[in-house]
């Protein structure tokens, strides 16, 4: 009889199961908790410095884009500079400062940082190209916003376009990148966008279209 009682029957048996099953059941929900757990953090903490990227950018920008308007004087009108630096006072040859200090800025933390905090090469390449667009767009039609409605044209306020502009682009391209996973079709246009401008850049410092967009104010010239 007692043997009987101790004999471990049928429901036992399930019982057992059941209760290992749960215990493999917690210890893998426990683990994805821990591995979510530790996700969220890693995301945070690359949210936490895109945030702190795009914002120590701005001085950078307006710092190094502000000394490139002065490059060429400094350099003695070296023909090899003029891609990459103003060569007269016209609204193109400005736009120069913002564009080539934003590329050099974004390719510094993408090659010193992208690996290290697991950066998006397609969304920093969008946002590069976001940022970039967004402050020329402000200049340009700053610029002749307040020159044609206006008649405002100084040196302050060209300043204060270009300042405007940076802030603007860069809070534009992080709230991009941490908010918009890109299509083809967007890295493409991004790619593009980049290229263009470096092309237009080198072909228009030495052979500039007779348009108000590349007229040198002062002396009512083109080019250099």
């Amino acid at each position: 009889m007692q043997s009987i009682l101790m004999k471990p029957g049928p429901t036992r048996g399930k019982m057992i199961t059941k209760n290992a099953s749960s215990t493999k059941f917690l210890m893998i929900a426990g683990r994805k908790k821990e591995v979510l757990a530790m996700t969220e953090k890693r995301v945070l903490q690359s949210d936490a410095f895109v945030i702190r990227s795009f914002i120590a950018g701005i001085p950078f920008i307006l710092m190094f884009g502000g000394l490139s308007h002065f490059a060429f004087a400094w350099i003695e009108e070296a023909n090899w500079a003029a891609p990459f630096v103003p060569v007269n006072e016209s609204v193109w040859e400005h736009l120069k400062m913002s564009y080539w200090s934003t590329f050099l800025w974004f390719l510094f933390v993408f090659l010193s940082f992208g690996k290290k905090h697991r950066l998006s090469p397609s969304r920093w390449l969008l946002a590069g190209g976001v940022s970039t667009l967004f402050c020329l767009l402000v200049i340009v039609t700053g610029f002749y916003t307040l020159k044609g409605a206006f008649d405002i044209e100084s040196l302050f306020t060209d300043g204060m376009l270009f300042f405007i502009g940076i802030i603007s682009g860069q809070l534009l391209a992080s709230r991009t990148y941490r908010s918009v996973e890109p299509s083809r079709m967007w890295l493409g246009m991004a790619a593009v966008l980049w290229l263009l401008f470096a092309i237009a850049f080198a072909l228009f410092s030495f052979q500039p279209p007779a348009l108000p967009l590349f007229l040198d104010t002062p002396t009512g010239s083109y080019g250099f």
